[in-house]
């Protein structure tokens, strides 16, 4: 099996490492990530992988989380002249949420058809279910795609980017959120990092993803790259510890997920640094420096169709 890199088409890869079921390469030229798995199969299959557990697994949104979403919403109702919006892998339905709250006419689409049930029949909300690529859009009629947290699950990134480009009208925007590859938490705990995760086929380093997008007809309006959990970076050296010592029995993996705090905790954590005036002050600078470097966990990327 010859592994190609789907954004570059390079031949070259170097091994990362092995993370339970998951195998990691790294493109020698553009510098993406790719599992094993990308390679091995074409159709991921939208009822055995993400079914009732890949809902539960969403969470229910955080209050501050929501209030980003309008942040985000707002940054978009700035760049284009009507509020029609395609989410593209909308998972539990709230950013279409804040999206309706927003006053913007808003479409889900998801290959999960748990998702689709539950955010038609429970939130009320306009879904289609089924591949993005296949789905029936009218080329040239939307305003914006947005997709948080799904191009790294997928095994043709190209035809992905091409759809959205095909749907958008001239000036539209996609909005993209993904795992940065090239993240300071990455780099300090390596295979530990919760982006290496059974599901991501394909992770990208922010500038990369930049690159990418502006080789498929887009110009990169706004961006960043933002976030880092401390909780999980001391937690993974404090087992690797333990591990030394002996007073932790080695997995059989030689890394697993044990740093990685669940998404409750990591909002318990955020309200606790948030009700600080200093605490407050230093995340910020963290943040600052994280985009700076491009080091940051997530990248946040605003494209505009040329």
């Amino acid at each position: 099996m010859e592994k190609i890199c789907p954004i570059c088409r390079s031949t070259k890869f170097k091994l990362i490492g092995e993370k339970k079921t998951e195998t990691y390469y790294r493109c020698n030229s553009c510098g993406v990530a790719l599992s094993l798995e990308f390679w091995k199969s074409e159709v991921r299959s939208g009822e055995t992988i993400y079914d009732e557990a890949y809902l539960a697994k969403s969470g229910k949104m955080h209050p501050k989380t929501t209030q980003r979403y309008y942040e985000f919403l707002e940054f978009m109702e700035s760049k284009v002249e009507e509020k029609n919006l395609v989410e593209v892998g909308f998972g539990n339905g709230q950013f279409l949420l804040a999206a309706k709250d927003r006053n913007w006419r808003a479409i889900g689409v998801e290959i999960s058809s748990a998702a689709c049930n539950y955010v038609t029949n429970e939130l009320h909300l306009e879904t289609i279910c089924g591949l993005f690529e296949e789905v029936p859009i009218e080329p040239g009629s939307v305003d914006v795609v947005a997709s948080m947290e799904t191009i790294e699950h997928l095994y043709d990134p190209n035809s992905f980017i091409q759809r959205c480009h095909q749907v958008l009208k001239k000036g539209g925007v996609l909005f993209l959120t993904t795992p940065n590859e090239n993240c300071l938490t990455r780099k300090l705990i390596g295979m530990d990092w919760r982006g290496y995760a059974s599901g991501h086929t394909i992770l990208f380093p922010y500038r990369t993803l930049k690159k990418f997008l502006e080789e498929n007809g887009f110009r990169v309006i706004g961006g960043e790259t933002r976030t880092i959990i401390p909780t999980t970076i001391t937690n993974v050296y404090k087992n690797r510890l333990k591990s030394l010592l002996g007073k932790e029995k080695k997995s059989v993996n030689a890394s697993t997920s044990a740093g990685n705090i669940s998404l409750s905790d990591a909002q318990a954590l955020r309200d606790k640094i948030d009700s600080s005036f200093m605490s407050r002050g230093v995340k910020s600078m963290v943040n600052v420096l994280l985009n700076v470097t491009g080091t940051g966990e997530k990248s946040v990327i605003y494209a505009e169709k040329t």
